[in-house]
């Protein structure tokens, strides 16, 4: 069981329709709808957005078979910055023939920036309803939210 509230952020970077598949994702995982949702700027500090939340979202439209720039300068770690701590889903909206950039180049610079990763990526293309996708990934993930909720607070307590 999870003490409430459960904690969601939502990170994207690209053109519609990516943040309304990541908010239904991240609602149909925990249930709830992100508690904060971000566009990713050259500004963002990913580490800032995921020191309080229970679960990351993070989520990026494909074009040419690369993430955007403004997400892979995010994810890259500074010189003397702490590492970002946390959990993350990861999805992309992309063609499929571009279906590898997920697991390829997102979720690996997600571990690299210091997060975890417990499933692996989503791939949903962008004129197709997002829902069936969905639902079964997070269906099949639910079930670990507990533990990985309970996992990001017990980290946040150790690093006060």
């Amino acid at each position: 069981m999870i003490d409430p509230p459960v904690t969601t952020a939502v990170v994207t970077a690209g053109a519609s329709p990516v943040a309304e598949f990541t908010d239904r994702f991240c609602t149909s995982l925990t249930g709830t709808r992100p508690t904060r949702s971000f566009e990713v700027t050259a500004s963002t500090d990913l580490a800032a957005v995921a020191r309080d939340v229970d679960i990351l979202v993070v989520a990026a439209t494909v074009r040419d078979g690369r993430l955007p720039e403004v997400l892979t300068r995010a994810l890259e770690r500074r010189p003397g910055a702490p590492p970002v701590v946390g959990t993350a889903f990861a999805l992309c909206v992309a063609e499929p023939a571009e279906h590898t950039v997920v697991d390829w180049q997102l979720t690996p610079a997600l571990v690299a920036a210091g997060l975890v990763c417990p499933a692996p990526g989503l791939t949903l293309p962008p004129r197709q309803d997002p829902g069936p996708a969905v639902d079964a990934v997070c269906r099949y993930w639910r079930f670990a939210v507990p533990g990985l909720v309970a996992r990001a607070r017990r980290t946040r307590q150790a690093a006060v």
